[in-house]
């Protein structure tokens, strides 16, 4: 049986209708990272590129050894080049005969950022953050079709804080294709607004669709997947306060279609040692939601402020939350990382479908950057974690052999770090994750993050680029 991965390639659905041009100028080029999930058989995957108009412009057969990875960019480093045409634009399938995962990785000047694929799609997509003229910050949303026929799609949305209720658009997309809304565009001012911070929500009956979304301000750029399916109970693996530079915002969407409901987000204790400027537990947070509407939690503020963001005026913050609501209705919730020029995005994780085994197809050391994996435990009590890494892909001089596996014990509902640097010959700090064994020498590969059966775990992905004004890459990892 084939397994299908769906990605809009944002290099390439940026020239796709109707698109303004504060996103054309931001993303200049793309590659994505395939992982085969099986530890014993090798994947044969086909690659399929579709234009605008749903037509199929090339396609890519591979092979990928079992529980190994492949780069498809630009044929240099070790990876293999596209069979998509000089100037392709669009969207792409990856199909296998093997589980895999696959995320894609974005590229600008002087910036990037990362998402992960989709394994299925959904009538219905929620999407917890639409912005337009936010102190800079407008988005883009771009709609794939992952179904068989044409798909006729309609966008709704719902202002937050500012903007107006409401607006729509609409496409008919063929199959395999996608298409951009760019809400940075004129005409938006009066669809939501001339500034809006709030939610939508992406319906196409009888149809199968996926979502990204683009948030980008000068150079800055934060994408995330849509949503299309949501839950009761959701984590975030990382939220961070004046961690060298770092904050973090929580957007919370209550999917539902009628009433209300309080949405509770709970921190966990935070995972930087105790000192001098350590926060202490944040306090937990109660609001009310109504139906496809949409919530703030920016983990930065003043004394002033009543919603308990006051709690990280000053101090250092590193850890998790969990986001629960008192209807049982289901929840999304997206997490922006800023920092200086760096930011990105992550989708948080419906608890319920949490495993023990999480899938990490790109991670990396010495090579132009490196990788921190955040893992949170969303189980009943605490849990010994491993990550384990696969055999290094790069070639050449100083490359690493396969790295050494590392365990970390992580306690309910918090997060820690497995970190791909460190100080040479400083083995393994388990307190900071920070790990030597990648101290000096280039590692690029693929890494595997487990725990007990029966235990649960989450897992995020940061890819921080040298030489790049925002080099942060977010995706997240994927649960087996």
């Amino acid at each position: 049986m084939k397994r299908r991965i769906v990605q809009a390639i944002l290099m390439i659905a940026l020239a796709l209708l109707p698109l303004g041009v504060s996103a054309q100028s931001v993303v200049t080029g793309s590659g994505f990272q395939v992982q085969n999930l099986s530890d014993t058989q090798p994947a044969n995957i086909v690659i399929t590129y579709y234009k605008a108009d749903g037509g199929v412009a090339a396609t890519q057969n591979y092979q990928i050894l079992a529980g190994a990875s492949a780069t498809f960019f630009d044929g240099n480093g070790g990876s293999v080049a596209m069979s998509a045409p000089a100037g392709f634009r669009g969207s792409v399938v990856i199909s296998s005969d093997q589980p895999i995962a696959a995320i894609t990785n974005l590229i600008g000047t002087g910036l990037g950022e990362a998402y992960s694929g989709f394994s299925s799609g959904s009538t219905t997509v929620s999407v917890p953050l639409i912005m337009r003229n936010n102190s800079g910050f407008s988005t883009s949303l771009t709609i794939q079709n992952t179904g068989s026929a044409s798909a006729a799609v309609t966008v709704t949305y719902t202002a937050g804080s500012v903007g107006t209720s409401g607006g729509t658009d609409s496409a008919t997309i063929p199959a395999g294709a996608s298409v951009t809304f760019d809400q940075g565009d004129a005409a938006y001012d009066a669809k939501i607004g001339t500034t809006f911070i709030g939610s939508a929500t992406i319906s196409a009956p009888g149809s199968s669709i996926v979502a990204i979304v683009n948030q980008t301000a000068g150079t800055q750029l934060l994408t995330y997947n849509a949503f299309t399916t949501g839950s009761p109970s959701v984590a975030a693996p990382l939220v961070a306060a004046n961690n060298s530079g770092f904050f973090t915002g929580i957007q919370v969407q209550n999917t539902a279609t009628s009433g209300t409901t309080n949405v509770t987000v709970t921190y966990a204790p935070n995972s930087v040692p105790a000192g001098t400027g350590v926060c202490a537990t944040p306090t937990a947070v109660t609001f009310a939601l109504a139906a496809g509407g949409s919530k703030t939690l920016i983990q930065a503020g003043t004394a002033t402020q009543s919603d308990g963001t006051n709690d990280f005026t000053s101090c250092r913050y590193v850890g998790s939350a969990t986001i629960t609501n008192d209807s049982g209705v289901n929840l999304v919730a997206i997490v922006n990382q800023l920092g200086g020029s760096l930011a990105s995005a992550y989708e948080s994780f419906g608890t319920a479908a949490a495993t023990n085994i999480v899938k990490a197809p790109l991670v990396v050391a010495n090579n132009g950057g490196f990788s921190g994996v955040q893992v949170q435990n969303v189980g009943g009590a605490s849990a010994s974690v491993t990550i384990t890494y696969s055999a290094n892909s790069a070639t050449g001089d100083g490359v690493c052999g396969t790295p050494t596996a590392r365990t970390i014990s992580i306690a309910q509902g918090a997060s820690q770090t497995f970190q791909l640097a460190g100080a040479a010959g400083a083995g393994f700090d388990a307190g900071t994750g920070q790990d030597g064994q990648f101290a000096t020498c280039r590692y690029v590969g693929s890494a595997t993050i487990s725990t007990a059966a029966g235990s649960k775990i989450v897992a995020v992905v940061n890819q921080i680029a040298t030489g790049l004004s925002d080099g942060l890459f977010t995706y997240n990892g994927f649960n087996q």
